[in-house]
């Protein structure tokens, strides 16, 4: 199953200033806050120091005003204008979160719709007799080899194994390979997404081809349909 995450990500520039990127200059900044140093802060976010007061000074010529307040006996401290940005990013998340989590389970749905598309199959096959037994794996060629050979190993040989997706399909057909068997001979499998290198494969796989491209600009076409109108029926 896909788990899609959408977070607000914003930007700030200043007339024709490049425009900076809030998502690591926020975290910096919130690091600081809690821990009242630059040095540990900087750690935190696996920055070096200097990198981390590079990010502080670009971010300060652009808001034309200091982020940080040193004073002696208390740390590092955030200026207003930095709680102000800390304080814009909780907002916009929190006004944001509702319609991006919306979005995310549509996503995740039409995903599994369109690019899993395995579960029609099992159905049709189980009403027609045959024995079926659904695995759910991370969509990786490593992942459905380590699966296969783990199968074959212990003694598992089936008739025949359906993936979802061009990767998948490739550690399958290793796995098998590697284990001493013949596709389609010993065991058949088919899968999605018609990879060039299925050609080369003889006597060829079974493959269903799928429009990825399409799907994905489907899928933010949806999404920027959302967010210009975060009020439209589900």
């Amino acid at each position: 199953m896909y788990k899609v995450s959408i977070e607000p990500h914003w930007r700030i520039a200043y007339g024709k200033n490049a425009a900076i990127d809030t998502a690591l200059l926020l975290r910096l900044l919130s690091a600081i806050q809690s821990q009242g140093a630059i040095i540990q802060a900087a750690k935190t976010v696996n920055l070096s120091y200097r990198h981390a007061w590079g990010l502080l000074r670009e971010a300060e010529s652009i808001f034309g005003g200091a982020l940080l307040d040193k004073q002696r006996g208390r740390g590092t401290l955030l200026t207003h204008l930095a709680t102000t940005l800390l304080w814009a990013d909780r907002r916009i998340t929190a006004r944001l979160s509702p319609t991006l989590e919306s979005l995310s389970s549509e996503l995740e749905t039409e995903l599994g719709k369109s690019v899993l598309g395995t579960s029609n199959t099992v159905r049709m096959m189980a009403r027609h007799g045959f024995a079926t037994d659904a695995c759910f794996l991370p969509p990786l060629a490593e992942a459905a080899e380590a699966e296969v050979a783990r199968r074959l190993t212990a003694g598992e040989r089936p008739d025949a194994v359906i993936v979802s997706n061009g990767l998948m399909l490739l550690g399958l057909y290793r796995g098998v390979r590697r284990a001493g068997f013949e596709t389609p001979r010993d065991i058949a499998i088919a899968g999605f997404d018609n990879e060039i290198w299925t050609e080369l494969v003889g006597p060829g796989l079974t493959v269903i081809e799928q429009p990825v491209a399409e799907i994905g600009r489907a899928a933010m076409d949806l999404l920027f349909e959302r967010l210009r109108t975060p009020d439209m029926a589900m």
